[in-house]
């Protein structure tokens, strides 16, 4: 069956998506979500990882569903692309910056 050219167009915006985060983080797509994770969310970001050919990827929420896990393990197993699942709160970015990182900025 025959794109549309909606279609074409989205998957050439989601391709260029992928792209630039190849560039933007170290070879590794992020994504970063304020609210749980769900299943829908983890092959959002493997979309980005198979469109753009970028080996792996690193998702950040507060907590995963057990869709997410679910389905972070079926993508490894079955397209050998690894996303890693990690907590927002390992990262520092939900408050100020501290006097030290304001100096190392």
């Amino acid at each position: 069956m025959a794109q549309s050219k909606k279609e074409s167009e989205l998957i050439e915006a989601l391709r260029n998506i992928a792209l630039s985060n190849r560039y933007l983080a170290d070879g590794q797509a992020y994504e970063i979500k304020t609210t749980k994770a769900d299943g829908i969310d983890i092959y959002q970001l493997f979309a980005y990882i198979d469109m753009g050919n970028i080996g792996s990827g690193i998702f950040v929420a507060p907590d995963y569903s057990t869709g997410a896990s679910e389905a972070a393990k079926h993508i490894e197993i079955n397209h050998k692309k690894k996303i890693t699942l990690a907590k927002l709160e390992e990262f520092p970015i939900n408050q100020p910056l501290t006097k030290k990182s304001y100096d190392e900025v």
